[in-house]
This record gives structure tokens, sequence and C-alpha cells, in this order.
């Protein structure tokens, strides 16, 4: 079965839920909520003076881009398992049904449940400081400011290459995953600064120095253009993410094929 039915991709996506480890979430959300509130005491605290404006936010984007990329490294390890990949990898549904549902738990459900376990934390950790420091509190979570919405968008563009790296490694997925991810990077980084060297070649006097004499050339400005990337740009980087995606989907379906299925 290769083709989608709502239905049947439902079934799938509750199934998925209910198969999380719930006292794995659980005990991970306490400790985390344990050592958030002793931050925020200790942030309000009179020795250490006025608490952080942006702490909230801040912290916020540790725990979705920090704890989002170790929960969905994690997602298919039942499918690197000697035993369980078995059970996942003949339910009753497509590749594409099992891709998708897992897409939605490890991105846009993970961080829905950031944003509600981080409002129930802040208002605990707040009543707390309320209580030991005479009414000081921390400055609440700003879902709206710049700050949060940019780390959201950034954790969904981290997430395609830490979603890819858990279905191509069986292993130190996350681990893997950013050493390829650097690899290729710094890879396309040389690339593209050796053909800039070579077509401005008379912009610079060493191998790195800019010649002051020669034609100005804002560098920043040719790679993201003057008020931040193109939309050509912007279409790129979406079709190169949907190509990333792509790939782990066919990895997806390698395993099926390898185990035999």
């Amino acid at each position: 079965m290769n083709y989608f039915q709502l239905s049947r991709f439902l079934r799938v996506l509750a199934n998925d839920l209910l198969l999380l480890d719930s006292r794995r979430v659980l005990f991970a959300s306490l400790g985390l909520v344990a050592i958030g509130t002793l931050i925020y005491v200790a942030s309000v605290a009179p020795s250490a003076g006025a608490a952080l404006p942006q702490l909230a936010n801040l912290m916020f984007l540790v725990l979705l881009i920090g704890g989002g990329s170790i929960f969905t490294s994690m997602i298919f390890n039942d499918m690197h398992h000697p035993l369980e990949r078995f059970h996942y990898l003949t339910l009753p549904c497509s590749n594409l049904e099992r891709f998708l549902s897992r897409y939605l738990i490890t991105a846009p459900l993970f961080v829905a449940y950031t944003v509600v376990l981080y409002r129930i934390f802040e208002m605990f950790a707040n009543f707390l400081c309320a209580l030991f420091w005479d009414g000081e509190t921390v400055p609440l979570l700003e879902p709206g400011s710049d700050m949060v919405s940019n780390g959201i968008q950034e954790y969904f563009l981290l997430h395609v290459f830490v979603f890819a790296g858990a279905i191509w490694f069986r292993s130190y997925a996350l681990i893997k995953t950013w050493f390829a991810a650097f690899v290729f990077f710094a890879a396309l980084g040389i690339v593209c600064f050796v053909a800039m060297r070579i077509v401005y070649w008379d912009s610079f006097v060493s191998l790195f120095t800019p010649n002051p004499a020669g034609p100005y050339i804002n560098f920043e400005a040719l790679a993201f253009g003057e008020d931040g990337l193109a939309w050509y740009q912007k279409l790129l980087g979406l079709g190169f993410l949907l190509w990333v995606l792509f790939l782990a989907y066919l990895g997806l379906r390698e395993h099926e094929v390898q185990d035999g299925l």
C-alpha cells in the first residue's frame, strides 16, 4: 500500500500517539519543570538583580529546539529495533501515512505541546517566585514576539534534517545528523566561496582580504538580498527542505525492502 487514505491515517496517528512512552514523557516534562523552576526562582532572587526580560522566551526556545531535536531523533527507534521493526513495518498502512503521522507528532503537535507545557510551568514557577520573593515574578512568555516566532520557524527548518536523520541512521541519530549537516553545509560554503572568489577576483588582494581600492562588493547583499532573502531564494529553500523530506520518505521505503517486507 503506497496510497493515502484519511481514515486509515487517523488510526495510524492515534496508534502512534498511544505507543509513545507516556511515563518517559511525563518524567521528562516534570524534570524540565523542576529545572526551569529553579532557574526562575534564582533569576528573581534579591542577590541576582532584576529578572531578565527575555528569560521566558529564551527558555521556551531552548525547550522547543533542544527537547524537540532529541524527541525527533528517537521517533523511529522502533523501526530500527531488531524485533519491533517487524511490527512497525507490517502495520496495515502506507509508508506515506506512517511518514506523515510521525512528522505531525514531532513538528506541529510537539510545538503545541511545548506551548501548553510552558504556560503551565510558568504559572507554577511564577507562583513560587511571588511566594518566595515578595511578589517578584518573571515576565511571561511572548508567543507573538519576533524572538519566539522566528525560533518556531527555525525549529520547523531544523526539524526536517533531524527527522530525516532519525530515518537514515540506526543509532546516535542526532549526533550523526548534525555531523552530516555540518559536513554538507561546510562543503557547500566552500564551493560558494570559491565560485565568488573566481567571479570577483579583482575585489581581493589575498585569499580572504577584499581590495580596498577595488569596487566595493556587498557579499552579504549578494547572498541574502538588501532586505533579506528574496522570494525566489525562499522558494529554493523550501524546495530543498521538501527534497530532504522526499529522500527521508524514500529511506523509509528502503527499510521495508531491506527487511524483505
